[in-house]
């Protein structure tokens, strides 16, 4: 399964706040991360990876290393577990 974890590194420590995974073809987010989601974010990556990303999930889950770098949400690189 592959999945991105999102962390909050304010402190000069990684402390990990949730994850979004691909699960059959469908991008799920774990319960830790949805009270810090922000419903707006949602708009904007769809909005910065255009059309072409709006209903592949697998490339949804790529693009958000690109989209989430501030220090208190951070995303990773896309792993596989």
């Amino acid at each position: 399964m592959k999945y991105v974890e999102f962390y909050d590194s304010r402190n000069g420590k990684k402390r990990k706040l949730g994850e979004i995974r691909l699960e059959k073809n469908r991008l799920m987010m774990s319960e830790d991360l949805a009270p810090r989601w922000d419903r707006g974010n949602s708009y904007s990556l769809l909005a910065a990876g255009g059309y072409e990303i709006m209903y592949e999930p697998e490339k949804i889950l790529e693009s958000l290393k690109r989209e989430f770098t501030s220090p208190e949400f951070e995303a990773s690189e896309v792993m596989e577990r």
